[in-house]
């Protein structure tokens, strides 16, 4: 195809040939680079592509432009009024010198997905992909509702301007008036004739897609972090798509519990292990199995709590570094019988001696949890209450929180 001068066609970067969707696609690009909120030093790049987009989306000033040049198709364009047509509108800030509605882009809303990872995914990192249901304009009628000529009509509802006056009483004689987008249209100001709508997508416009994510856990990464698609959510005509926002949850684990960088880990021993030392093994997270030893000499209690370093979540900032694994024991004990009373005298002499009983009051005293809890032996009902009491503190201390482990 020959054409008198090519201008236009280069300001949007297509070959003179270009369809008309290419040359929506290149006006969508460059206008977003360009825009003086965006990009303070493109307003002359902004008004020219908004021009020549002007002048080439019509079919009529195309055909003179491309026959006679742009001598032929002179005329002033408004680069934020195409701007708003192009993208839609939302909200309004009143009335301008020309006694138009000045507009703001529409921006979609963020699409949010919780994907649960593993703790062994949060400790060695891993890249996975994940499916996403979103819409998208419709490629056979490019969002238009239609894929027929001339079954497009002006909007009833707002009359060709995309917006509507709207009108709201506050108290007695008191009436505000403020513009809004117009649902009939979306605020494109036309809408499609009955009948005529396009097979694909029934005049919605749109089309449900699955959009296949590649997804990056990073080693380190904590509950609630996000890992952020921009652009890629719903699509609408006239409307900026919106963000994918993918946000970590952690699935419990059934052995390891998690507290920023450190792990947390129960592990029972025998008596004479918690008296003579002991060596546990442990597989960790990354299937490494650690073998950890008693400090000489070290007597573990019941509770009792012993950390190693270096062996807990790596840190997000450093993956070289980690942070803490802390162990709590709980110790074994014999069960009742084991021992005959030779052996036990024997024991006896092994063992520190016990200290020297305290005075006590008149009744008696039974020591739980290291709390002293009156019995009257008279009174069977206190003494179930108490057994209750004990009952209940032993299950407080099973199911204590990380931050009392």
């Amino acid at each position: 195809m020959s054409v008198k001068e090519t201008e236009y066609y280069d300001i949007l970067g297509v070959l003179p040939k270009a369809s008309e969707n290419s040359i929506k696609r290149a006006y969508r690009k460059l206008a977003l680079k360009y825009h003086p909120d965006r990009n303070p030093i493109g307003s002359e790049m902004f008004k020219k592509v908004a021009k020549a987009y002007e002048i080439l989306s019509n079919p009529e000033t195309r055909k003179k432009y491309d026959k006679y040049g742009k001598k032929k198709v002179e005329f002033k364009v408004d680069p934020h009024r195409v701007f708003s047509s192009f993208f839609g509108v939302t909200g309004f800030d009143g009335l301008s010198k020309n006694n138009q509605l000045e507009s703001r882009t529409i921006r979609g809303e963020d699409l949010i997905h919780y994907f649960l990872v593993s703790l062994e995914d949060l400790y060695k990192g891993k890249r996975t992909q994940i499916s996403i249901k979103r819409k998208i304009i419709c490629d056979v009628c490019d969002g238009k509702g239609t894929d027929k000529e001339n079954a497009i009509q002006t909007c009833e509802t707002c009359a060709g301007r995309g917006v509507i006056l709207v009108s709201r009483q506050f108290g007695q004689g008191i009436v505000e008036q403020f513009s809004e987008r117009c649902h009939a249209c979306n605020g494109k100001g036309t809408t499609v004739l009955k009948g005529f709508e396009c097979e694909k997508c029934k005049g919605k416009k749109v089309i449900a897609q699955e959009k296949v994510l590649d997804v990056f856990i990073e080693r380190g990464m904590k509950e609630g972090e996000k890992i952020i698609f921009q652009g890629e959510g719903d699509q609408y005509p006239g409307v900026i798509p919106g963000d994918i926002i993918v946000i970590i949850q952690e699935k419990p684990h059934p052995i390891f519990k998690r507290s920023g960088t450190d792990l947390f880990i129960r592990k029972q021993i025998t008596l004479v292990e918690a008296l003579c030392g002991f060596k546990i093994s442990i597989d960790h997270l990354d299937q490494r199995r650690l073998v950890v030893k008693s400090v000489k000499g070290d007597v573990i209690s019941p509770g009792d709590i012993r950390g190693v370093l270096g062996q807990g979540m790596p840190l997000r900032e450093n993956n070289l570094q980690f942070g803490r694994l802390f162990i709590r024991f709980s110790v074994k004990f014999p069960e009742k019988g084991w021992i005959d009373s030779t052996k036990q005298s024997s024991l006896i002499k092994l063992l520190p001696k016990p200290q020297e009983p305290n005075d006590f009051e008149d009744q008696p005293l039974r020591v739980e949890f290291g709390k002293a809890i009156e019995i009257d032996v008279n009174e069977k009902s206190t003494n179930q209450k108490d057994l209750e009491k004990i009952s209940q503190m032993k299950e407080n201390e099973e199911h204590g929180a990380c931050e009392q482990f």
